[in-house]
């Protein structure tokens, strides 16, 4: 249910735009104690999320190792390296690695607050599975 909360209150967390990401750092706020508030410009929830595949690319997690399918920071970095091929402040081989480090933890961590996430079957094709890593 979208509600207009009150704007004279404060929040610890201000997220603009009610896409995934903006629910998980929502979740996130709540389970340190904090208050969150997501304001969404649009009158339907979910922005982008709401109308994409909801397909992630988060290597070496969790639902991989439990289907027994080998995978490692080492390939997932060489996979992220052959395919990301641009250059900028926002794609420094330091966010690169806190990505590959941080993504399996968020699986486990929205796993364990219920969220309800399955490994793609094993025919859906990776975009560049011929890239080193893939």
């Amino acid at each position: 249910m979208i509600s207009n909360p009150p704007l004279e209150k404060e929040y610890d967390l201000v997220i603009v735009g009610s896409g995934g990401a903006a629910v998980a750092a929502a979740l996130v706020a709540k389970q340190l104690g904090k208050s969150a508030v997501i304001i969404e410009k649009l009158n339907e929830f979910g922005g982008s999320t709401s109308y994409s595949g909801g397909v992630w690319w988060v290597p070496n997690n969790s639902l991989l190792k439990e289907a027994g399918i080998a995978d490692s920071f080492e390939k997932a970095r060489d996979y992220f390296d052959s395919t990301v091929t641009y250059e900028g402040p926002g794609v420094t081989p330091q966010r690169r690695d806190a990505f590959l480090r941080a993504a399996p933890r968020m699986i486990d961590f929205l796993r364990a607050h219920g969220l309800k996430v399955r490994r793609p079957l094993d025919d859906w094709p990776d975009y560049y599975d011929d890239r080193e890593g893939g």
